[in-house]
C-alpha cells in the first residue's frame, strides 16, 4: 500500500510541475510554428492555435498561410489544420503528427521554366507528385475542400495552367525502416473552357528514403523510388485542354469535344527517370471509344519514350487524319497520309504505337483495323467509295485483307494488297478485282497506262457484257504516278462488239483478255457473228509501237453477208456468194497497219461471178492470200490465190474500203484445162467443153458489178469446143486470142471449125460494156452458112445480132471463098455488113428466100417469094422525054441522084407481120446501084 500510495504522489507531483507548461499557449504556439517552418519553410504564417489533450493530445491551428519569399505571393493557404499529436514526443518537445487534418487548402505547383517542378519549398524535377510525398510522413492525412493551382511555365514561351476545385484527399502513411508505404485517394473537379471535369484517383504509393525518417522535424534528404499504382477515372476532359500537357499533343489542340478516362495506373519515379503505365484504360468520347494501355517513360536525358496499345469500335478516320500528330506517321509514309481526300470508319481491333520526343527515333504504329464505309479521292484517278476490310500494320509493312468497295462505281475488292516501307519510299503491291461492264475495260486499261492506240482495234465498239476483272498495281507511292499498274485479267461474257467490215456485230462474246504494260493477250476469245462463231486468239505488244504478235481470227460467215445478192431489175448481174464460208485471219506487225495472211474456205458455198466462172454447193474451194494495211482503209495483197482444184487463179491487189469497196488486181490463171475440170465447176458458163484457159488480167473496179470494172490483159483459148445454141456440130480446135482494154476488146485472131466448115475472125468492140460497137473480118476458105444463120428456131448467134441491134451497131465484112447452104454452093461469097445503133427498134429475126427484081420503062417491081413485093411507077418529067424527075446532090446510101416514084402496091407477110398497100399513092424513090465487097 505504501509503495502504491507513493508512486501515485510522485506522479502527480510531476503533472502538477509539467502541465501548466503546455497549458501555456504561447509556448504552444511557438513550438507548433518552429515545426511547420521546419515542414513548409521559414515564411509560414498562422492564426489562431488551441491545444487539448483528451481524449488524446491534439493541435489545432487555423488561417495557415505560406509564403517562398517574404513579400511573394502566397504557395500555400489553409483554413485550419487539426494536428493528432504523440505524448512522448511532447515531453521531449517536439511535434510528431499521427493525423494531419487540413480544411480548405489552396496549394500552389509550379513548373519553372528550366523544367523543375516546385511545391512549398522543395524542388524536384521529378513531378509535383514527387515533392509532396515527403509530407506522407505525417501519417494519416486528410484534406477537404481544397484547391490546386497548377502553373507550368515550361517547355512553351506561354504560360499554361489550370486550376483543381473541391479537392478531397486522403492518406494514411505506415513507415517501415527506409521505406513508407501510403494508401490514398484523391479527387477534385478541373476548371475548363466548357465545364468542369470531375476526376478521381486511388491507390498505394510507396517510396524508400536513402535514410530513415522518423518524424516531421527530420529534414528529407529526398527519394531513390516512388512507386504508385491505383485507379483512375475523369469524365468530360477537354481534348484540346488536354494535348497542352501531353507530349505531341500539339495536334490534339484544335479537337473539339470531351473525352472520359477509366484506367488502372502504375507510376514508378526514380532520381532521374521515371515511367507512368495505364493498363484496363477507356477512354470514351462522342467520336471515339478505346479500350487498352498506354506508357510513357522518361529518360535520363529528359526524352520521353511513349506507348499505346488500344483497341476500338468506333473512329472517324477523317478526324484521325485531322488530328493525328504527323510525328506519329513515319517519314516516308507522310505524303500519301496527307496525299487527297479520304476517310471512313475505323474499327481497331489491336493497335501499338511507340515513340519518342527524340528526333533520330521514328514513330511506330502495329495494329489490326477494320475499315468501314471508306472513300478516297486523289486528283486525276476515279473515287473510291464503300470500302469494306481489314488493314494488318507492322513495322515495315502494311497488309490488306478482305477489302472491298466501289470504284468509279464498279465493285471491286483487294485479293491482295502489302505496303512495304522502305527507305526509298513506301512500296505498294496491290491487286483488285470486280464485275465490270465491258465497255468500261478500255477506259480502264487506258487510264492505267496501256497505250490508248490499238490501231485497227480503236474501231471496235463495246456496246455490251461484262466479266471479272483483275488489276495488280505496284510501285513507289512517292515517285509519279505512284502505284504503276502491272497487269490484269479480264473474264467477260455476252460480250457484243460492232466490228467494221462484218455484217454482223460479234455477240455471245467470252474469254479471256489478260494485259499488261508490255501487251495484251486474248486467249479462247469466242461468240458468234450471226449464226457462225468466231474465235480471237494472239497477242498485243507495247513495245515503243503498239504491234499484233501475232492476233488470230477464225470463224464463219454468210456468202450472202459478204457479197449481198442485187434485187434491182435492169442492173446487170452481179458476182454472188451464198452459203457458209469459213475464215482464219492472222496479223502480225504495227496494229496500225499490220500484215496479214489468213484463208476462206468454201466447200459448202456456192459461187457465180456471171459468164466467167460458177462452182457448185460441195464442190472444193479455197481463196489464200496474204497482204498488209496501209493509211486510207487500204489493204495491198501481195499473193491471193483461188483454188478450185484442177483450177488455180494466182493474183495479188489493192482493196479500198470505202463506202463502197473499190479495188485493182491483176490475176494470172496459168493453163487451165476445162475438159477436166470437175461437174462443180464451170468456166465461161456452158458454151465451152473443152481446151485449155488462159487468163492474164488486170484492172480496177468498185463494188461487185464486174461489167464496171476496168480491165485490161489477155484471154486465150487453144484446142477449144464449143457448143452454141443453135448449131447442131460442136464448134472444134477453137483458137483464140482477145486482148481487152478497158472499154475495148480486142480479137486479134479467132479459128475454129465446125464439120467441114472452117473460119478465122478478127476485129474489136469499143464501149463494150454500154453501147458496143463492133468491127469484124470474117474470111473462110469454106464454110456452111446455114450453120451460123439457121433458118428456123433461135441460136445464139442470133441472139447477138438482136442484141446489137437493140444496143449497139455492127459493120464489118465477110468472105467466104467457097459457100454453100444447104444443097447450094457457090463460089467467092463477099458482102458488107452494117447494123447501126437503134437502127432496129423491134428486130424480129433473119429469114432466107429467092428474090426477083425487074426494070421496065419507069416501072420497077422486087419479089421476095411469101415474104415480101412491091412495085412503084416513076414520075415522068413535063418536058416529054420520057425520063423520071429526079432529085440531085442528096445524101443516100444508094445513090446521090434519086428519081422520084409513087408506090404502086407493097405486101409484107413475115417474122409475125402482116401489111397490104395498094393504091394509096405513097411517095418513093429509085436509083441505080452495084454491090460491092
Amino acid at each position: 500500500m505504501f509503495w502504491g500510495g507513493a508512486l501515485g504522489a510522485l506522479i502527480l507531483t510531476i503533472a502538477l510541475i509539467v502541465l501548466p507548461l503546455f497549458l501555456n499557449p504561447d509556448y504552444l504556439k511557438t513550438l507548433a510554428l518552429q515545426q511547420m517552418q521546419r515542414t513548409f519553410g521559414s515564411h509560414v504564417t498562422v492564426g489562431h492555435t488551441s491545444f487539448a489533450l483528451f481524449p488524446s493530445p491534439h493541435f489545432l491551428v487555423s488561417d495557415i498561410v505560406v509564403q517562398e519569399q517574404p513579400e511573394s505571393h502566397a504557395v500555400f493557404r489553409a483554413k485550419s489544420m487539426s494536428l493528432d499529436l504523440g505524448i512522448g514526443q511532447l515531453l521531449m518537445k517536439k511535434i510528431v503528427v499521427r493525423e494531419f487534418l487540413v480544411e480548405s487548402p489552396e496549394i500552389e505547383l509550379r513548373r519553372e521554366p528550366d523544367g523543375e517542378w516546385r511545391f512549398l519549398s522543395y524542388a524536384s524535377n521529378d513531378s509535383p507528385i514527387a515533392a509532396a510525398t515527403q509530407f506522407l510522413v505525417l501519417g494519416k492525412i486528410v484534406v477537404t475542400d481544397g484547391k490546386i493551382i497548377v502553373i507550368d511555365e515550361s517547355p512553351r514561351e506561354i504560360v499554361r495552367g489550370f486550376v483543381i476545385d473541391d479537392v478531397t484527399f486522403v492518406s494514411d502513411t505506415t513507415h517501415d525502416g527506409p521505406s513508407i508505404a501510403s494508401s490514398f485517394e484523391l479527387s477534385g473537379k478541373i476548371r475548363q473552357t466548357q465545364e468542369l471535369a470531375p476526376f478521381h484517383i486511388q491507390g498505394v504509393l510507396e517510396a524508400s528514403w536513402a535514410s530513415p525518417v522518423l518524424s516531421i522535424a527530420s529534414k528529407p534528404v529526398g527519394f531513390e523510388q516512388i512507386t504508385f499504382s491505383g485507379k483512375v477515372k475523369a469524365d468530360h476532359l477537354e481534348i484540346n485542354q488536354l494535348g497542352e500537357y501531353l507530349p505531341n499533343g500539339q495536334s490534339l489542340i484544335k479537337v473539339p469535344g470531351t473525352l472520359s478516362v477509366r484506367s488502372r495506373v502504375t507510376w514508378v519515379q526514380n532520381a532521374k527517370t521515371s515511367r507512368l503505365s495505364l493498363s484496363h484504360m477507356n477512354l470514351s468520347s462522342s467520336f471515339i471509344d478505346l479500350d487498352g494501355s498506354a506508357n510513357t517513360e522518361v529518360l535520363e536525358d529528359g526524352h520521353h519514350m511513349m506507348g499505346f496499345s488500344m483497341r476500338s469500335s468506333n473512329v472517324d478516320l477523317a478526324m484521325i487524319r485531322q488530328y493525328l500528330p504527323k510525328t506519329w506517321i513515319p517519314d516516308n509514309l507522310l505524303p500519301v497520309w496527307e496525299t487527297g481526300e479520304w476517310g471512313g470508319g475505323l474499327n481497331i481491333a489491336e493497335a501499338r504505337v511507340t515513340g519518342s520526343t527524340r528526333e533520330d527515333v521514328q514513330t511506330s504504329v502495329t495494329g489490326t483495323f477494320r475499315l468501314t464505309d471508306g472513300y478516297v479521292r486523289i486528283p486525276d484517278w476515279p473515287s473510291t467509295d464503300h470500302i469494306h476490310g481489314t488493314v494488318v500494320v507492322e513495322p515495315d509493312r502494311m497488309q490488306l485483307s478482305g477489302v472491298h468497295g466501289v470504284y468509279d462505281g464498279i465493285p471491286v475488292e483487294v485479293t491482295e494488297g502489302v505496303f512495304l516501307l522502305k527507305e526509298s519510299g513506301p512500296w505498294g503491291d496491290v491487286g483488285l478485282q470486280g464485275p465490270v461492264p465491258a465497255e468500261k475495260v478500255r477506259q480502264v486499261v487506258t487510264q492505267l497506262g496501256a497505250p490508248s492506240d490499238f490501231g485497227l482495234l480503236n474501231a471496235w465498239k463495246v456496246s455490251d457484257g461484262s466479266g471479272l476483272l483483275r488489276l495488280r498495281f505496284a510501285g513507289n507511292l512517292l515517285e509519279s504516278p505512284g502505284l504503276k499498274f502491272q497487269y490484269g485479267e479480264f473474264k467477260p461474257e455476252g460480250l457484243v462488239i460492232q466490228i467494221p467490215g462484218l455484217p454482223h456485230p460479234f455477240t455471245q462474246g467470252q474469254g479471256t483478255f489478260t494485259f499488261s504494260r508490255e501487251s495484251t493477250v486474248l486467249e479462247g476469245v469466242q461468240g458468234k457473228v450471226g449464226a457462225y462463231p468466231l474465235v480471237l486468239n494472239g497477242t498485243i505488244l507495247y513495245e515503243g509501237t503498239a504491234r499484233f504478235d501475232p492476233l488470230t481470227i477464225q470463224g464463219g460467215i454468210a456468202g450472202e453477208d459478204l457479197l449481198p445478192v442485187s434485187g434491182n431489175r435492169g442492173e446487170s448481174p452481179k458476182m454472188r456468194i451464198t452459203g457458209p464460208l469459213h475464215a482464219s485471219v492472222t496479223l502480225t506487225g504495227p496494229t496500225r497497219y499490220p500484215k496479214l495472211k489468213g484463208w476462206i474456205e468454201g466447200r459448202d458455198a456456192f459461187l457465180d461471178v456471171p459468164s466467167l466462172l460458177q462452182k457448185q454447193a460441195g464442190q472444193d474451194g479455197r481463196l489464200e492470200f496474204d497482204g498488209k494495211f496501209h493509211p486510207g482503209n487500204r489493204v495491198h495483197f501481195e499473193r491471193v490465190e483461188l483454188m478450185m482444184l484442177p483450177l488455180r487463179l494466182r493474183g495479188q491487189g489493192t482493196i479500198r474500203f470505202r463506202k463502197e469497196v473499190t479495188w485493182e488486181a491483176r490475176v494470172d490463171s496459168g493453163p487451165v484445162y476445162i475438159g477436166v475440170l470437175p461437174e462443180g465447176i464451170r468456166v465461161l458458163g456452158d458454151i465451152v467443153q473443152s481446151g485449155i484457159l488462159e487468163v492474164q488480167l488486170k484492172g480496177s473496179g468498185r463494188g461487185t458489178d464486174w461489167t464496171r470494172w476496168n480491165t485490161k490483159g489477155w484471154v486465150a483459148l487453144t484446142e477449144g469446143v464449143v457448143s452454141l445454141r443453135g448449131i447442131s456440130a460442136p464448134i472444134s480446135n477453137l483458137f483464140v486470142r482477145l486482148k481487152v482494154d478497158e472499154d475495148q476488146l480486142d480479137l486479134k485472131r479467132m479459128e475454129f471449125r465446125v464439120n467441114n466448115s472452117e473460119a478465122v475472125i478478127t476485129g474489136f468492140m469499143k464501149n463494150w460494156k454500154t453501147t458496143p460497137i463492133a468491127s469484124v473480118m470474117f474470111d473462110s476458105t469454106q464454110f456452111d452458112i446455114d450453120l451460123l444463120i439457121p433458118k428456123k428456131g433461135r441460136s445464139a448467134i442470133r441472139d447477138g445480132i438482136e442484141w446489137l441491134a437493140a444496143h449497139g451497131s455492127l459493120e464489118g465484112s465477110v468472105h467466104i471463098d467457097r459457100p454453100s447452104y444447104k444443097t447450094v454452093s457457090g463460089k467467092k461469097l463477099s458482102a458488107v455488113v452494117k447494123i447501126h445503133d437503134n437502127l432496129v427498134s423491134d428486130f424480129r429475126g433473119v429469114a432466107f428466100s429467092e428474090m426477083t427484081f425487074e426494070s421496065e420503062g419507069l416501072d420497077r417491081s422486087a419479089n421476095i417469094s411469101n415474104v415480101f413485093s412491091f412495085a412503084i411507077k416513076g414520075v415522068p418529067s413535063r418536058t416529054g422525054s420520057g425520063l423520071p424527075i429526079t432529085i440531085d446532090n442528096v445524101s443516100h446510101p444508094a445513090n446521090t441522084r434519086l428519081a422520084l416514084a409513087r408506090t404502086e402496091e407493097v405486101h409484107l407477110d413475115a417474122f409475125g407481120l402482116e401489111l397490104d398497100l395498094s393504091g394509096v399513092g405513097n411517095n418513093g424513090h429509085f436509083a441505080p446501084f452495084a454491090w460491092a465487097n
